[in-house]
């Protein structure tokens, strides 16, 4: 639908993608530990500061930390263990192979203006009531191999739906090159206007 709305399509391969999974499990559960064991505030940030938002993170952290959905919980075991077993080798690793990624992806942006893909690597789990934890957990992180890569390196990325499968919806994402999110919202908008994906 792209090509009908006048872009030219090709076709390209970035194999860093496939790596990239592994970049992002060195990240974030043990950045995000250490974000929320700081209530939200981080360190070495040189713009405002929320002081209230940290103090009232901090307090519900410690009243609350229960509520925590069991997604956020098994990061701050993973981070925890990371930061504990490791001693942040395995994330100064990661954040090490940041620039690699981006780089992988800066190249074929040089050539074209977005990227097209599947915003998720499967399509839809069907809601169940009765699923256990295990299934849950999984259910929540096998979706992001397409989408988090783009938080590691930055990559302005959008989502639209663009048909269905077995009655469920399907997304297309774009990606484009850094600090051009004007691009990316321009070729979303374009296919948006290509018809009612509802119907195809």
């Amino acid at each position: 639908m792209l090509g009908q709305a006048g872009a030219q399509v090709t076709e390209v391969s970035n194999p860093a993608h496939l790596e990239a999974r592994g970049i992002v499990w060195g990240l974030v559960p043990e950045g995000a530990t250490a974000y929320l064991r700081s209530n939200g505030m981080g360190y070495h940030w040189q713009g405002l500061y929320n002081t209230s938002l940290v103090e009232m993170l901090g307090k519900s952290r410690q009243a609350q930390a229960d509520d925590f959905p069991a997604t956020v919980k098994m990061i701050l075991l993973i981070g925890s263990y990371m930061a504990e077993r490791y001693h942040g080798r395995m994330y100064a690793k990661a954040q090490n192979l940041r620039p690699w990624l981006r780089a992988s992806y800066d190249r074929l942006l040089e050539h074209v203006d977005v990227l097209a893909m599947p915003t998720t690597p499967i399509t839809a789990h069907k809601y169940d009531p009765d699923i256990d934890i295990v299934g849950l957990l999984t259910h929540g992180w096998d979706m992001l191999n397409n989408t988090a890569p783009f938080n590691m390196t930055g990559h302005p990325a959008i989502t639209v739906p663009c048909g269905k499968v077995n009655g469920l919806p399907v997304g297309l994402m774009l990606v484009g090159k850094r600090f051009d999110d004007g691009t990316v919202f321009r070729a979303a908008h374009a296919f948006e206007q290509q018809g009612d994906w509802k119907k195809t």
